[in-house]
């Protein structure tokens, strides 16, 4: 009778004590929005990489007959896949008419974050909430938001005797049609600053398949699109003068080989000659992480400020 009260004394004492640990557990620690989102999307790249690695994608070239067009790729690919073929060899429409052959996936999915060039999640990233990469070697971009791939798509940079700057940037002002500063008859749609001095933007223009631009970073039109209502503005003084809070980090990074033969093309003898490794991606990011963090703090400080000035302006109107 003993033993079973001594028996029962402890497991009472034992529940009050894990009870007890578990609220100093959440009282140390309480969950954020942030942390919440970052494990969901997380949680959606482990399982794209775990069913991506079970059959890497590999490539091939294809020789259409009679001329190369869209409409043709469409009838054999589907629209999906005809649209894919550009993205992969870093071309449009227009230009797709001036190739004699194209690379083309040996499996085509409608998730085209199987074909990505940038890894799915990068772990230096965690804490940044949205973070814009572009590579010149591979020439394509990648948006993550948390440290998880969100879109990937092809880009033109710089051509040689004008090349796009390497370095950390953000998105300043935004247009939704703009005039190049270098030729007032070239009308840039969706166009994003990212370096307000030298007038480079990311937007949208034609695609050749390699870099043409005159420092800018081109995009097909649904992507420059995408990162125009995705990516945050600066936030500037009255007078726009100074900068109180930069908008969302974009890095420039690698060098395009002008005298190689194109990565992409080069994948199908090898296709990690278009991959760019987590660990290259975590280098690049490293070199400005303590920087985008100290901005992060800051926009986040002054737009919670500026949103209680608003709440409270908003307040004194209705009395």
């Amino acid at each position: 009778m003993d033993s079973h009260k001594n028996y029962s004394l402890f497991v009472l004492l034992l529940s009050s004590l894990l009870y007890l640990s578990s609220c100093t557990s959440e009282e140390e620690y309480v969950m954020t929005g942030e942390d919440s989102l970052r494990i969901k999307l997380t949680a959606v790249s482990d399982s794209l990489e775990k069913e991506f690695s079970k059959r890497p994608v590999k490539y091939k070239f294809y020789y259409p007959k009679r001329g190369n067009t869209y409409y043709k790729l469409v009838r054999k690919f589907g629209q999906n896949g005809a649209d894919l073929i550009l993205a992969l060899n870093r071309i449009d429409k227009k230009n797709l008419k001036r190739r004699d052959s194209v690379v083309v996936p040996d499996t085509f999915v409608t998730n085209w974050k199987y074909y990505s060039p940038f890894p799915l999640k990068v772990e230096e990233a965690f804490q940044i909430p949205k973070l814009i990469l572009v590579s010149q070697r591979v020439q394509a971009f990648a948006a993550y938001q948390l440290g998880n791939l969100v879109l990937w798509g092809p880009t033109s940079t710089g051509k040689e005797e004008t090349p796009t700057p390497n370095g950390l940037f953000h998105t300043n002002w935004k247009a939704e049609e703009t005039v190049s500063t270098f030729d007032d008859e070239w009308i840039l749609k969706w166009s994003f600053n990212i370096e307000n001095f030298e007038g480079v933007s990311l937007h949208q223009y034609e695609m050749p398949g390699y870099p043409a631009s005159h420092a800018c970073v081109r995009l097909y039109e649904k992507d420059a699109q995408w990162i125009y209502n995705w990516a945050d503005q600066w936030i500037v003084t009255a007078d726009e003068e100074s900068i109180r809070a930069y908008g969302t980090p974009v890095i420039i990074f690698d060098e395009y080989d002008f005298d190689d033969e194109k990565p992409w093309r080069k994948s199908v003898n090898n296709p990690d000659e278009v991959k760019i490794s987590a660990g290259d991606v975590e280098d690049e990011i490293n070199d400005y992480l303590d920087l985008i963090l100290e901005r992060k703090k800051k926009r986040i400080e002054l737009t919670a400020k500026l949103d209680s000035i608003k709440l409270a302006n908003k307040n004194n109107k209705k009395r």
